[in-house]
């Protein structure tokens, strides 16, 4: 084998770094990956300190300013897209919710959006101003549980583990007869069980 081939294979196992957009307040970081696998405008999964997120690439950096902020999991896919579409469907109404919940605690706080990272496992509000030390210690989790009944979390959250009963995601599925659950729509998105496949 050349020594240029093995150069060639082991470049791909490198780690680089990309500056990459990622969560709903659109904040940047620098985030470690394999060297030369994602072009500006790559749509990627990463681990933040947050969690795991959606992102966009930017941009490859050869000399890192930023400080590390993560990590890049995969390039995103259609099912990524989607899932995130879902933990954002009723987020109007969660955080009418939650706001509502603020107002009645007469807590002076101003909740601007929620995100929940992709794997729903953790929710983040973010506030025009640094809520009061009470609110942080004894409403945040409550706001929490508005937050996920109003949206639908739990519900959804238990649809991605069983499904809509035998065959979900299948022509061949008797639970919710609608197609529509999340895991169907998931499962319809997916090139494997598209009919050119």
């Amino acid at each position: 084998m050349a020594t240029e081939d093995i150069e060639d294979r082991t470049e791909h196992y490198r780690t680089g770094h990309y500056v990459v957009r990622y969560g709903r307040a659109g904040y940047l970081g620098r985030f470690a990956g394999p060297v030369g696998v994602f072009g500006r405008a790559a749509r990627v999964v990463v681990r933040s300190t947050i969690g795991v997120q959606l992102g966009q690439v930017l941009s490859a950096v050869k000399s890192p300013s930023l400080p590390l902020s993560g990590s890049i999991v995969r390039p995103a896919t259609p099912q990524d897209e989607l899932l995130d579409a879902r933990l954002a469907q009723h987020r109007p109404t969660a955080l009418e919710a939650c706001r509502r919940r603020l107002r009645e605690a007469r807590i002076e706080a101003t909740l601007i959006d929620a995100e929940f990272t992709l794997d729903a496992t953790t929710l983040c509000f973010y506030f025009l101003e640094d809520p009061p030390p009470a609110a942080t210690d004894d409403l945040l989790p409550e706001l929490g549980t508005v937050y996920r009944a109003a949206a639908g979390i739990e519900s959804f959250a238990e649809l991605l583990e069983t499904g809509c009963g035998p065959g979900c995601g299948t022509d061949e599925a008797t639970g919710c007869g609608s197609g529509a659950c999340a895991v169907c729509v998931v499962a319809r998105a997916c090139p494997s069980n598209s009919p050119s496949h």
